[in-house]
């Protein structure tokens, strides 16, 4: 203790230790400052107290300049948790490099309702694909010692804890009721995975109501369930509005808690409840000064005043729990200012322009740019490899495009035949980097762009807007009918240029307008004025490719059934064109498979495979109206082929603790390399209650060349057998069923019998 004037100064205790002491010294006003995530350099000079500095990190840190990873939804389609891992490394350092210590991601809330404005934000609709992406997104952001990161890492806080992905009527923040077997089976297990396995540092609650309850005060969830019963250890923050008033929203000013769940009569005591629920950082805004915060002045005052008995042990326990995220950061030991990458002036005119005729970004990709852009945090300096960093985005955007259908051969495309390709459709030549990315960026890569960096002179390529892809009404207001003849205005241009070409690249979806946070939608179809344009193209009688790009799927029966390509995306990040452009080319295989259904209409949904048998047919009774998707969960073509043989079911019967094993042989039949996704699903054939038809219990992504074959072994464990049963989990005796597939869609299975 020479060597250190207090204890919590001395690196060599522990962060809990450091964390009591400095808390033993500190005033109540200090400590209040503490629990804000948003907290000026100044607040707490005596003690030397750092600030804790936090950004986005969906897919990407939200940072200008940072790499732009395809969105969450499109990494999960590639069902390749070690390149997300990858992924979730270089959102770190470019967030430490830009002197960022927390990440609040990934979002682990399934997807189960497309209408849904937040689906691009999720991992899907599995819990088990959910758990295993965000696991491996977690521990690239956290690294090998998430009890105390490098400078090259961050503390990972997950979120929206728990179940925003299947809200009322689609609308994000809406009341969600579950029971709470159906929570720990679905909702709940992408994060308790995250706790116990990858041992996740952070926690975000969600913006609604949970079985009644807002998840920003329920204690139970918060307390008893995430703290006592999982053993999660680290930080939980408030989402924005939740708890203070938010002045740049106006429309309800923040504040759910008072304002909207009427669960407290001001915001003092909204603050208190979320406090002593376990939240401890409040989300607010940076400008907003402490006697207008929610954990602030007024709040303060009231727990001095002893308005509520337990207050002063509520704020100490929170505090507590920010003092150890800064010292397991080891913020103590740096000097930390705010920084921003300091990229040279080169590089951003590069951005702007092209070299020797060369797009900017087609020179990054092929890393003809040297160029390494540093930061100076403190005493550490970051050199951020942006070119290596590029070739991972285009990794991930070009193993996420599903190809849904392909049954003229379109693709890939032949250049010797098709010498004129029409690109017609906004998103055709839009930037889709997709929600929370930078809006000042390094480089975007269009379709169109990367169809003619792609091609060369090989064959003329050209672009007709035809529509503008805007939200709707129904069509039966005074305004949209005066309006949406403007919307197709381009209608006949492109239309010209199709009949001028031999093939045309129909580039339709969604975009910032239609989808995205709060920005919920009622109709799953292509907007009006994409299917005027669509109709017209298709009259034409020429080769259409469509191509969508969207935040969540869209229902498309009618293109389906008449169109005979058809490729699926969600948001592709900076390298959208060159990863498309390679795909349609045949430069690669398409690899991606579906991380959620995709309906037939608004009507279907939820359309979830892992749900029980109905109380009916398939066929809804007098009808006539399929109940199955246009395509399942996990579903995904290649220009190869794969067979999945010699499966093999190890035993047939196995005990308590113990494992078994099934196997099977994959291969390549076709005539290029190309990777499968081999899924193995489990059904439990009888139970005391209804069980899912099958379950995801495991995936593996291989990767062969033609004519190869490979081994692909998974291990059945106790804990895939299990089921909630008023809140715990049991495995009864009887029979199951492992499936193994390529997709959700498989009917023959192998049992085996689980006794005690």
């Amino acid at each position: 203790m020479d060597k250190y004037e207090f204890l919590y100064q001395d690196p060599s205790r522990t962060p809990e230790e450091r964390a009591d002491d400095l808390l033993s010294r500190m005033t109540p006003e200090e400590m209040m400052y503490q629990v804000n995530a948003i907290t000026p350099d100044n607040d707490n000079a005596r003690l030397g107290i750092p600030p804790l500095y936090c950004t986005e990190c969906c897919h990407g840190a939200l940072e200008d300049y940072a790499t732009i990873f395809p969105s969450t939804i499109s990494m999960s389609a590639t069902f390749n948790p070690a390149l997300v891992k990858q992924a979730g490394s270089v959102a770190a350092l470019e967030a430490r490099a830009a002197g960022k210590h927390v990440c609040f991601a990934p979002m682990l809330g399934l997807a189960r309702d497309p209408r849904w404005g937040r689906v691009e934000e999720s991992f899907g609709e599995d819990p088990e694909l959910v758990a295993q992406m965000g696991c491996a997104f977690i521990e690239g952001l956290q690294g090998e010692t998430p009890n105390t990161p490098d400078k090259n890492h961050v503390m990972a806080f997950m979120k929206h804890f728990v179940a925003d992905g299947e809200p009322s009527r689609g609308i994000n923040g809406a009341p969600v009721e579950i029971s709470e077997d159906t929570l720990r089976e679905t909702h709940l297990l992408p994060f308790e995975r995250a706790v116990k396995k990858s041992n996740v540092k952070g926690v975000m609650p969600a913006h609604h109501i949970l079985n009644r309850v807002p998840c920003h005060s329920n204690k139970w969830l918060l307390d008893d369930l995430l703290r006592k019963e999982w053993g999660f250890d680290g930080c939980i923050v408030s989402d924005l509005c939740d708890i203070p008033k938010v002045y740049s929203f106006t429309v309800y000013g923040g504040g759910n808690l008072y304002h909207q769940h009427r669960q407290a009569v001001d915001f003092n005591e909204a603050s208190y409840k979320s406090m002593r629920a376990g939240i401890d950082l409040e989300l607010g805004e940076s400008h907003v000064p402490f006697e207008e915060r929610s954990y602030g002045g007024g709040y303060l005052r009231d727990i001095l005043s002893g308005r509520w008995e337990d207050g002063m042990d509520v704020l100490k326990a929170a505090c507590r729990n920010v003092l150890i995220v800064k010292f397991r950061m080891g913020l103590f030991e740096t000097a930390v200012r705010k920084g921003t990458f300091a990229i040279d002036n080169q590089m951003i005119e590069l951005a702007k322009s092209s070299e020797g005729g060369e797009s900017y970004a087609t020179a990054m990709k092929l890393g003809r740019l040297p160029a390494m852009p540093k930061a100076n945090i403190g005493e550490d300096e970051y050199h951020i490899d942006f070119v290596s960093h590029n070739r991972l985005a285009y990794q991930l955007a070009v193993q996420a495009p599903v190809l849904l259908k392909n049954d003229e051969n379109l693709l890939p495309l032949d250049l010797n035949k098709y010498k004129k390709i029409a690109v017609i459709g906004e998103n055709g030549n839009a930037v889709l980097n997709g929600g929370y990315s930078p809006g000042n960026f390094r480089y975007h890569v269009t379709l169109l762009q990367g169809l003619k960096d792609a091609v060369g002179n090989r064959a003329e390529v050209n672009y007709a807007q035809g529509c503008t892809i805007v939200p709707e009404d129904t069509g039966f207001t005074r305004e949209w009918e005066e309006r949406r003849d403007q919307y197709i205005a381009g209608v006949p241009e492109a239309v010209e240029l199709a009949n001028s070409s031999d093939i045309v690249i129909l580039a339709l979806g969604g975009n910032r307008m239609t989808g995205g946070e709060n920005t919920d939608c009622d109709d799953l179809f292509l907007t009006w004025a994409q299917r005027q344009l669509m109709n017209a193209i298709y009259e034409t009688g020429k080769p259409i490719v469509l191509v969508l790009n969207n935040g969540h799927v869209n229902a498309i029966p009618w293109e389906k059934e008449h169109l005979s390509t058809i490729v699926l995306t969600f948001p592709l990040g900076q390298e959208t064109g060159n990863a498309l452009a390679d795909l349609l080319l045949g430069n690669a295989n398409f690899t991606g498979k579906m991380p959620c259904a995709v309906p037939q209409n608004v009507g279907q949904v939820p359309v979830l495979y892992s749900v029980p048998y109905w109380g009916c047919p398939k066929k809804y009774e007098g009808t006539g109206r399929d109940s199955l998707p246009l395509w399942p969960f996990g579903y995904g073509m290649s220009y190869t082929t794969f067979e999945i043989s010699n499966v093999v079911l190890e035993k047939s019967q196995i005990g308590a603790g113990e494992t078994n094993t099934i196997r099977c042989t994959v291969t390549n039949t076709g005539s290029r390399a190309g990777a499968e996704v081999v899924q193995m699903y489990i059904r439990d054939d009888f139970a005391q209650v209804s069980r899912p038809i099958r379950e995801l219990k495991d995936f593996k992504r291989v990767e062969l060349e033609a004519g190869e074959s490979c081994e692909v072994v998974f291990t059945i464990t106790e804990e895939m057998l299990r089921y909630s049963m008023n809140g715990k989990w049991i495995v009864e005796d009887g029979t199951f069923t492992a499936y193994i597939s390529n997709c959700s869609d498989v009917d023959e299975g192998f049992v085996f019998t689980y006794k005690k």
